[in-house]
This record gives structure tokens, sequence and C-alpha cells, in this order.
């Protein structure tokens, strides 16, 4: 028996269908030493967090581009109503097309950030906001989205 190689899914995106091939090299058979390549096998990644589902991934991916700016524009127009949370969510939901568990987690990485970051409210693209955000309202935002870090718009 061979070798096994082991790995988690835990940093690829939920909810998504992986399809790859795998090559053992120089492997012996009868007729002599040759690689041998498996037929295409599919993954199906589970669901994770608020975000990780089917339709939201679809979502997310679909508004990548302007995420970032649609969760800093929804906190801003929101601000001053009576119940800027739902207003924001209700927002996000609107305008990306997310659900409204996903919204919130969004909105609670905005409040994060205005909270514990107070570079970001006079730079919200510079280095020393994107450093504080990361490492004090990112990994919440992992855990309650289920998205990883590494796929986060304007990481």
């Amino acid at each position: 028996m061979g070798n096994a190689t082991h790995g988690t899914a835990e940093k690829l995106l939920p909810a998504t269908t992986l399809s790859f091939r795998v090559t053992v090299v120089g492997q012996s058979r009868n007729d002599g030493e040759q690689n041998i390549t498996s037929p295409e096998l599919q993954v199906s990644l589970p669901q994770r967090g608020a975000c990780g589902n089917h339709a939201d991934m679809i979502q997310f991916r679909a508004t990548y581009d302007r995420f970032q700016s649609s969760v800093q524009g929804c906190l801003i127009l929101c601000s001053l109503d009576p119940d800027p949370d739902a207003c924001a969510s209700k927002c996000l939901k609107d305008g990306l097309g997310i659900s409204s568990t996903c919204a919130s987690c969004w909105v609670e990485m905005g409040h994060c950030t205005i909270n514990s970051c107070s570079d970001c409210v006079f730079d919200p693209k510079g280095a020393a906001c994107k450093a504080c955000s990361e490492s004090k309202c990112f990994p919440a935002t992992v855990a309650c989205s289920g998205i990883p870090m590494w796929r986060f718009p304007g990481v």
C-alpha cells in the first residue's frame, strides 16, 4: 500500500464543487514504470457559516468587485436610521442579492472596523486600516460568514 495524502477544506470556498485529477508519477506497473492518472474526481465542499451556501456564494462572486464599497456605502447611508443594523442589512440584501443572515456578518464587520480601527475613519483604504481590520475584525467575520479571509474584498 502506498502513502496517502490528506488535506482539509477550511481555506477553500464553501459550497463549491472542485474537479481535479490525481497523477502518481513513476508508479510501477506490469509493463514498466509510468505515470498513472485517475479519472476526473469531483468534490463538493460543504456549506459553512451564514454566507457559505450556494445562493450567497453565487452573489458574492458576482458582486465581488463592488462588495466592499457596498458594505461601506450601506453603513454610511444607514448610520442615522432608527435601526441602523436592520437598514444596512436590508441595503446589502437589496443591493448585492445576499441573504439577510449573510448581510448581518458584513454589517458586524463594519461595526467592528468603525469601533476598533480609528485609522479607518480617516483613510479607509490605507495600510493601517487594512492591518487593523485584518487582525481585529476579519477572524469574527470568517467565523460568521464561512468565507475564508483570503477571499475577502480588498485583501
